[in-house]
């Protein structure tokens, strides 16, 4: 929806959209008692069908009840929620639209958590897929046909939710029964409330500085600085997640066997790299991605790019840093690392803001990355000490942050020209790494397999799993 988005609402619209969004997600996300991850913990704890279902039973009432009274409540009381949240630019409407739409979120949550839980992948993916599909076509139709603006985003977000929501719940509870237990509800409740803290912390991280943005500057700086964002997170969702879930998948069994060390240490580098890699080319190429998708009053979002896919090289490197705690289940030091980061997040966001707005938002963010990264990276090693090549990580991204600022710092006005100059840019770059030695002899020699017969790779990951 971005190019739409881009074209049909103006870059304060934008950032009204995002301000909307992520106060209601805040607000679920601390009512909701971390009740859809203890579904997932406690439906196994019970051998029989009929005790699972009671856990479904118990939290999708539970968990509905709690988000029609709260919510419910902030329908009337939006106003003053506009208020604090967007100031004069606020609208009442808006906040009553997504707070009638997060009514009916409870009852989509903990049925797809059912739907996971039964291993039903393929009803899971329809379910969201049809989800989309009627909320993407009434997005369209409300924002380019009716010109409806921010309003067309959210009711068509509230006509989906409910039609989806009703039909989950239904289905639900006719699957499970309508019946609940207290004595689930508080082993539920008392699993679940500590994950508010871990996922607070990770909010504050990832979207505090929205809310620093409007105070010290205004919603445009908010929506421009909010679709950079959204590029240069684009590495965690195609690049880091599908690392990081084959190797969570990987890990505690590639703990056990004899050569444990230097696995854990080539896959940190690779992963690392190609993250790297990712993140150069991102960087490179998004300024005439912009211009190609966005009107012109959304371009100056490519210089946010670069920092925020820095910040998430580091976070990548974070997920694959911990595996000493994650394996000692030592997981209070994640919370640790988190607190430190959110502590300087904060600080930061206050101190740099205010000076250099949208790119003061995006150091600030990749300090505290760095922080978290840095601090979990030394509990992890307390607990598991493994010996990482931080002088080739170092070196590969140090020259990708340099050549970066070279293509930044060219005066070159021309599409095509400097199109041109950004493929020469990243082709140069492996180029320097391999001439320069940074390659082994032994990655040299895979790299030119794999470039012969890419179907070596399936047998090279394959051959990882086995240990051979």
């Amino acid at each position: 929806m971005i190019p739409i988005y881009t074209h049909y609402l103006t870059p304060a619209d934008y950032g009204v959209l995002e301000l909307l969004t992520m106060t209601s997600d805040v607000i679920a996300m601390l009512i909701g008692v971390g009740l859809a991850q203890s579904v997932l913990r406690f439906y196994y704890n019970y051998e029989s069908q009929k005790e699972r279902n009671l856990v479904v039973s118990t939290a999708l009432i539970s968990g509905s009840a709690i988000f029609i009274a709260v919510f419910g409540a902030l329908v009337f009381a939006s106003g003053s929620v506009s208020d604090l949240v967007l100031g004069a630019d606020g609208s009442a409407e808006h906040f009553k639209i997504i707070f009638l739409t997060m009514m009916f979120f409870g009852g989509i949550e903990i049925p797809l958590v059912f739907l996971r839980a039964q291993q039903r992948s393929v009803y899971f993916v329809v379910i969201n897929l049809v989800k989309l599909i009627i909320q993407l076509s009434l997005n369209i139709y409300f924002i380019v046909v009716l010109q409806w603006g921010i309003a067309g985003v959210l009711y068509s977000g509230l006509i989906a939710t409910i039609a989806v929501g009703c039909f989950l719940t239904i289905r639900t509870l006719f699957e499970t029964g309508i019946k609940f237990s207290s004595r689930i509800f508080s082993e539920l409740l008392y699993y679940g409330y500590p994950l508010i803290f871990t996922n607070l912390g990770a909010f504050i991280l990832t979207y505090s500085d929205r809310y620093f943005l409007k105070y010290f500057s205004n919603l445009s700086e908010v929506g421009i600085y909010s679709l950079g964002y959204k590029f240069g997170m684009m590495v965690s969702i195609l690049l880091l997640a599908p690392f990081q879930q084959f190797w969570t998948a990987e890990m505690f069994a590639i703990a056990k066997r004899d050569d444990a060390s230097k696995v854990f240490r080539d896959f940190f580098t690779y992963s690392t790299f190609f993250s790297i890699l990712f993140c150069f080319g991102l960087s490179l190429y998004i300024k005439e991605l912009i211009e190609i998708i966005a009107v012109e009053s959304y371009w100056s979002a490519y210089a946010i790019v670069p920092f925020i896919s820095l910040a998430y090289i580091f976070i990548g490197m974070h997920g694959l840093a911990i595996c000493g705690i994650l394996i000692e289940k030592k997981t209070k030091f994640i919370a640790y690392s988190t607190a430190w980061a959110v502590i300087a997040n904060i600080a930061l966001n206050f101190a740099l803001i205010p000076r250099w707005g949208a790119i003061g938002a995006a150091v600030a963010t990749i300090i505290a990355f760095w922080i978290r990264l840095y601090t979990a990276y030394r509990y992890s090693q307390k607990l598991m000490p493994l010996k990482y090549e931080w002088g080739r990580i170092n070196a590969a991204l140090s020259l990708a942050v340099f050549m970066v600022i070279v293509a930044y710092s060219l005066p070159i006005d021309n599409f095509a020209a400097r199109i041109t100059l950004d493929t020469i840019i990243l082709l140069t770059y492996p180029m320097i790494l391999y001439l320069a030695g940074w390659f082994h002899q032994k990655e040299k020699e895979l790299i030119m397999n794999f470039a012969r017969h890419p179907i070596n790779l399936i047998q090279a990951v394959k051959s990882f799993r086995n240990g051979t």
